[in-house]
């Protein structure tokens, strides 16, 4: 007989009594709207040091986190996977709660960041060859890479890394510290980023530390220094803050009367994205 049948069974002999060791712990965040409530709260940790309503807050971050689940799961590819909630909320209230003053880039952008953390709790099942918009599309590791080098076409595939000279044209080879370009030959393969000073693109990136300005790689601008996207910004400052004005910043910054408190927080002066907050340059900070 199953463990639950002989609980349900013992506990009934004894009149409704229930039998010792026999519950189970039950699944906290059973579905979005209980993920995207404790979620709110999480993030609204901060409303005390930004001295903003913690309610209008929540209400906030909960019409936010709503939003986002439903662009994750538009396409039918991503379904909510309550297993991985745990780890957003806990990723949220550590950088959000404790009267922490600043979120920075890191803790906000990249892997095992709150976005990683929080996309990952709608999970995508797409296999190798079905096309996808994101990595959070693609089953398991996989990774969302062009069908063909600057296509805007992508599909899953499982990642390989490959050097500078090497071919590149299968789907999920990733050139390092160069990127995959056609050559005059007509083969693919991982080119020198261009640098200070050349010709640039959507499709030829600068190196580290410079932008594309105008067609042209350009240093990257510092501190308080306008952006569109957290890749104009230099490392000492690598987000794009849009509740700040669209300036290059550490991070979010609270204090009372901030603008990432009203802007963030309360979702004003900015479109509140998939997590509560979305970088000018597309990077979803706290995102679903």
């Amino acid at each position: 007989m199953k463990l639950e049948l002989f609980c349900y069974a013992l506990a009934t002999a004894f009149l409704g009594v229930a039998a010792g060791g026999c519950s189970s712990t039950a699944n906290p965040y059973p579905d979005v709207a209980t993920f995207c409530s404790e979620k709110a709260k999480a993030i609204c940790e901060a409303s005390a040091i930004c001295a903003v309503d913690p309610n209008a807050c929540q209400s906030s971050q909960v019409i936010a986190c709503q939003n986002g689940a439903n662009a994750a799961t538009a396409s039918g590819t991503r379904k909510y996977n309550s297993g991985a909630a745990g780890a957003c909320i806990n990723a949220v209230r550590s950088a959000f709660g404790g009267g922490s003053s600043k979120v920075t880039y890191s803790q906000l952008v990249g892997a095992g960041s709150i976005t990683d953390q929080c996309e990952r709790v709608f999970s995508g099942g797409a296999p190798v060859g079905q096309s996808c918009a994101s990595d959070y599309d693609c089953s398991g590791s996989l990774i969302c890479a062009p069908v063909l080098p600057g296509s805007p076409s992508r599909v899953c595939a499982g990642a390989s890394s490959v050097n500078q000279g090497d071919f590149c044209a299968s789907p999920g080879q990733v050139c390092q510290t160069s990127y995959c370009a056609i050559q005059d030959s007509g083969a693919a393969q991982c080119a020198p980023l261009a640098t200070a000073g050349q010709t640039c693109s959507a499709s030829i990136p600068c190196v580290s530390g410079q932008r594309c300005l105008s067609g042209i790689c350009q240093a990257a601008v510092g501190p308080a220094q306008p952006c569109t996207t957290s890749v104009d910004c230099a490392s000492n400052d690598p987000y794009c803050d849009p509740y700040a004005g669209n300036i290059c910043t550490l991070g979010l910054t609270f204090a009372t009367g901030a603008a990432d408190c009203s802007g963030f927080l309360l979702g004003e002066g900015a479109n509140v994205g998939v997590a509560g907050g979305s970088d000018a340059g597309g990077d979803a900070p706290a995102g679903d």
